[in-house]
Formats: C-alpha cells, structure tokens, sequence
C-alpha cells in the first residue's frame, strides 16, 4: 500500500475541516431559524416569540394544537378551521371549529363550542362559552361570555360577566365591576355602583 505523502495528509486534514465547518453552520442555521425542529440557539436580546410573530398562513387546519398543518405560533390571515381543538397565536379572519383558541389577539369571528381570546379581542365571538383575556371590541352571543377587562360593544348571553361594561349586557344574569351603559336581565349587578343601585332587576343603566 502506497504510504501517505505531506501533500496527502495535508489534502485530507482541509477536507476534514471543510466537511466539519459546513456541519457547523447547517447545525446553528437550523438552530437560529424558528422552522427548524430544534432551537438550541436565540438571538442575542430578542424575545422567544419576535421570531415568529412574522410568519403568516391564509389557511391553517388542526386537529388538536400538536397536529395542525402549521405550528400553533403562526398568525392567521384567512380562515383557521378547527377540526377539534386548535390553538393559533393571532388570528385575522376566520377561527371556526369545536375549541378555538388565540393566545394573542382576534381580528374577525371565533365560532365554535367554546372560544378563547387570551389577549385583545375585535370582532364576533359566537358559541356556548366565550372568553377574552383582555378587552373586547365588538360583540359576543352565547351562553356564557366573560371578558377580563373592558368589553366597549354587547354582551349577549345566559350569563354575562366583565370587568368593566361600555354598552349592553343582555341575558338572564349579568355580571361587571363597572357599568357605563345598560344591563337587561332578570339579575343586574353593577359592583362598583352606588349601595342602593349595585343589585337591580329588570334594568340596570351605569354612567
């Protein structure tokens, strides 16, 4: 067998590290791109979800949060069809399906059995349970609505609950810690309200 010359070993060895530097950037490119299966490595400065908040999708199908065409941190700009749970970080459109959830903000209609806002909300909320985390902008119908803090639009429900109410809350029982508007039901309760008008039926108006 023909014994190794400089010339050959040294030939070798730049293979060797040429093979070597090309893993090491195919390893810290997946690693720096939010696509990648694995994120080993983050931006100097940048928060987890910057990276994302840039990737859009006019459709999104799922059946439950780990099985849907696209990653739950993708935003929506079109329909997001729920085959039973699915889970989106902002929606602007359509979110339809059995349990929807947005865990940043809504600009559209949620409808489905029970839904989600955990941020801002602007648009339609229509379902058995309806939930935003935030303030809502528009109108939920359902059995039972909750928005944590200011819903400016209507409340239409069974149960109606908010933090702060700017405008209508129909239903059977109606719930909010500030009222400037006008609650209809058989149970009216304004917390913030003076002593003698925080409890009354019928019609309740705030200002």
């Amino acid at each position: 067998m023909p014994a190794w010359t400089a010339p050959t070993q040294t030939s070798f060895r730049c293979l060797l590290l040429a093979v070597a530097a090309c893993f090491a950037h195919a390893t810290v490119a997946n690693a720096d791109d939010p696509g990648g299966a694995t994120v080993r490595i983050q931006r100097e400065g940048a928060a987890p979800t910057e990276a994302w908040s840039r990737y859009y999708t006019p459709l999104q199908i799922s059946l439950f949060p780990v099985a849907q065409v696209f990653p739950s941190k993708w935003n929506v700009a079109g329909v997001s069809f729920n085959i039973l749970y699915g889970e989106q970080r902002r929606v602007l459109g359509l979110d339809i399906g059995l349990f929807n959830t947005v865990t940043s903000e809504l600009w559209g209609v949620q409808a489905g059995v029970a839904n989600i806002v955990e941020g801002k909300a602007t648009g339609l909320q229509f379902g058995m349970a309806n939930m935003v985390g935030n303030n809502l902008d528009g109108l939920q119908a359902g059995f039972f609505n909750r928005v944590t803090k200011t819903a400016n639009g209507i409340q239409m429900g069974v149960v109606n609950d908010a933090g702060s109410i700017r405008g209508v809350q129909l239903g059977a029982v109606n719930f909010a810690d500030t009222l400037r508007g006008v609650q209809i039901g058989v149970s009216n309760l304004n917390r913030a309200g003076p002593p003698l008008h925080r409890f009354i039926p019928l019609v309740n108006v705030g200002w």
